[in-house]
Formats: C-alpha cells, sequence, structure tokens
C-alpha cells in the first residue's frame, strides 16, 4: 500500500501519551511540546481512558505492556468515543502477538523501544498531517493513474489494491474522501462505508464502476445521496473536481 502525505502545519494537535516508565512520559513530552502540540499524559490505560474522555485526542501513543488494561485494549476503550483518533504503539516485544493485533486494530506503526525520538517525531507529524484521499481498485495501473493526476494537484493520496487493505487503511487513519471500485478482488468498495459508519464526520464516498445498470440497481437505490457514482473509462478532471468540492 502506497502513501502519500501533502503536509500542513500540524501546530496544536492533540496527543495522548500513555506509558508506565514515567521516563519515557518525560522523554516523549519534552521532544512533543518543543513542536507545539497539546499534550497530555496517563500512567496507565484507566488513566488514559478518563483523559480521553474530555481531551479527544488526534493521535495517542501507546505502551501495548502495561498493568491493567494493555495499549491495545485501551485504545479500543477511546475509539468508542473518539472514533477519529490515530495511535502509535511502542513496546520492547515487537514480535508478540500484541504487536500483529495492535497492527490489525489500526495503528499506524508499533515502534520498537529504545525509541528513536528523532524517527518518532516524523511519523506523528505524518500521522498529523492533511487526512488523504483514499483510493482502492483491485487494478494496480488504474490506482496509480488516479493517484499521480492527483498528487499533481497537491492532493494527498492512500492507495489500496483490496477490500482488506483499503479497510485497514480506513482504521489506521480517516480520509478526506473514499474513491473505490464497484468490484474488488476480495469484496465490494460499497462495503467500506461500514467502516466509515463508526466515524463522527462521515466521509464522501465516490463509487467508480463499468456497469451503470448495476450500479443504479444495487448502490445508488440503496445508499442514495451518501454516494458518488462515476462510470469507466473517468474522466480524471471530473473526478478531481468531485474531490476538490469535499
Amino acid at each position: 500500500m502506497g502513501n502519500t502525505i501533502v503536509g500542513e502545519s500540524n501546530a496544536g494537535r492533540r496527543i495522548l501519551v500513555v506509558d508506565d516508565d514515567a521516563g519515557i512520559r518525560t522523554s516523549l513530552s519534552r521532544i512533543l511540546r518543543s513542536t507545539g502540540h497539546e499534550l497530555r499524559m496517563a500512567r496507565d490505560g484507566f488513566e488514559a481512558v478518563e483523559i480521553a474522555r474530555e481531551f479527544h485526542p488526534d493521535l495517542a501513543l501507546l505502551d501495548i505492556r502495561m498493568p491493567g488494561i494493555d495499549g491495545v485494549e485501551t485504545f479500543q476503550r477511546i475509539r468508542r468515543e473518539t472514533p477519529a483518533v490515530a495511535a502509535i504503539f511502542m513496546t520492547a516485544y515487537a514480535s508478540s502477538d500484541r504487536s500483529d493485533e495492535a497492527e490489525e486494530r489500526g495503528a499506524i506503526s508499533v515502534l520498537s523501544k529504545p525509541l528513536d525520538l528523532g524517527g518518532l517525531l516524523e511519523l506523528v507529524e505524518s500521522t498529523l498531517g492533511t487526512s488523504p484521499v483514499l483510493i482502492a481498485d483491485d487494478d494496480p495501473a488504474m490506482v496509480k493513474s488516479i493517484a499521480r493526476s492527483l498528487e499533481a494537484k497537491g492532493i494527498a493520496v492512500q492507495t489500496a489494491t483490496s477490500l482488506r487493505e483499503a479497510a485497514r487503511a480506513l482504521r489506521q487513519r480517516p480520509s478526506r474522501v473514499v474513491i473505490a471500485d464497484v468490484f474488488l478482488g476480495d469484496g465490494f468498495g460499497y462495503e467500506l462505508l461500514e467502516e466509515l459508519e463508526g466515524q463522527s464526520d462521515r466521509r464522501p464516498f465516490v463509487l467508480i464502476t463499468g456497469r451503470t445498470e448495476w450500479m443504479e440497481e444495487n448502490v445508488t437505490h440503496r445508499f442514495g445521496g451518501e454516494v458518488v457514482c462515476l462510470n469507466k473509462p473517468i474522466d480524471i478532471d471530473e473526478l478531481i473536481e468531485k474531490v476538490a468540492q469535499r
């Protein structure tokens, strides 16, 4: 899966750091506050969930192994009330099953301790950057063509070539617009609408297809105004216009 981010100023974003190691909390606090972010810290998962209810972080940095509830469970509880929060996990046990589960649950990344603070800061800034447009199509050439056209207009993009890959991308980072082929190799593009249902700010959705009648019968009737439908071959200028309006 490719990912290109066109950045903008991320100053003033809200970050929650969760780690039972006071030294790590202090180090992360120092480096993140120096960039102008608003920061809160928690020493365990229970405290993190309580803070998040009022703080509503844009990003959570969580240790995986902590007393009480671990980082993966903490992230799931936070996301119930703040669905758009992104997560970066930290662990001294990178090969553990919980690391794999963290990635499956939507982690941007799982970083090994001791942390490379410079690399972490770059990842934080990238994560807090402009929400990308997600392009999902099982035809790599189509994905590449659309991505190049949007990037040429300064639009950040994220790409996927399967339904599973696209769903995981939406769990990792909310998208500004979703552009999906109706028929993906492992499912239907409109199934991605289910991934958006938990997000408080619903994102525009564009479906592309070569079968207009099927689209009208099975998609347009079902979802109505939630979905913009475009026929193949795609008019790139029309697509860019639809994206730019969002």
